[in-house]
């Protein structure tokens, strides 16, 4: 199997739990959350079946400060409940994903020679952290609902939106 093809997989996968992740859970702000992180990891996809087939590239989605802000604006206005806070371990691992998906892209592209297509494969890696920092602000929020509400504008590093 070719490291696109690994790589393609992993976006199916990914894209796959959020789906089912979003079937389970009533918060409409998670709901949104979770859809967003299936769109993106659908681009992703996307994008590496473009670079497995040698065709012409599409951009990266890349996710904005306005629209990571917004995301977690919509988070405040609800509270967590226990039908969310037993969502805790797919959270957690939802983070270990996004991280070994990074790391595997970063692998990759030291071995591409192709600077266009090293520099997008670099980008989703990047964007893949992103996802991570969502996620765990998301597992911040399920554990400690009330104080992350608080401090919620003070958690986002919005240098890295």
């Amino acid at each position: 199997m070719d490291v696109f093809e690994i790589a393609k997989k992993m976006e199916v996968e990914g894209k796959k739990a959020y789906l089912g992740m979003l079937e389970k859970t009533t918060n409409p702000a998670l709901k949104n959350i979770l859809r967003r992180l299936a769109e993106w990891e659908d681009n992703h996809y996307i994008i590496f079946d473009a670079m497995q087939q040698e065709a012409d590239l599409i951009e990266v989605q890349k996710a904005t400060t306005s629209e990571v802000k917004e995301i977690f604006s919509s988070l405040k206005e609800v509270s967590a409940n226990d039908e969310v806070v037993e969502q805790i371990e797919f959270y957690e691992e939802a983070i270990n994903v996004e991280q070994k998906s990074s790391d595997y892209y970063k692998e990759i592209a030291a071995e591409i020679t192709d600077e266009t297509i090293k520099k997008q494969v670099l980008m989703i890696a990047d964007e893949e952290l992103k996802h991570k920092k969502i996620l765990q602000e998301i597992l911040t929020y399920l554990k400690q609902p009330h104080s992350w509400v608080e401090s919620a504008e003070f958690n986002l590093d919005h240098d890295n939106y």
